[in-house]
């Protein structure tokens, strides 16, 4: 019978898979960031919601490039993920890629 490698154990304490140093999640969770870059709010048209205009949108739509308000963000989960994607500007992790 084939035996497989015992996994390894990095410094940091995460366990291996296979004999590597580190999971796939683990090395993809490094290169999130807690909530959105606070320029993005500088950018011109930002400090409002993009659909109907209500100050301070704390919300993204993060596939349209567009801040909108928690009361237009429901409407968006309720197009559907492949329509538009929302994240909190806040609380949710944002990968480097979904930088507006």
């Amino acid at each position: 019978p084939k035996r497989w490698p015992a996994p390894t154990v990095n410094p940091t304490g995460s366990n291996g898979i296979d004999g590597h140093s580190e999971t796939r999640r683990h090395v993809m969770s490094r290169n999130k960031k807690l909530g959105a870059p606070e320029d993005i709010f500088d950018v011109p048209g930002n400090k409002e919601c993009a659909d109907c205009g209500a100050a301070g949108p704390t919300w993204a739509s993060w596939n349209l490039g567009i801040l909108i308000c928690e009361k237009c963000c429901g409407m968006h989960r309720g197009l559907g993920t492949h329509i538009s994607k929302v994240k909190s500007t806040r609380m949710d992790k944002w990968d480097n890629d979904q930088f507006l």
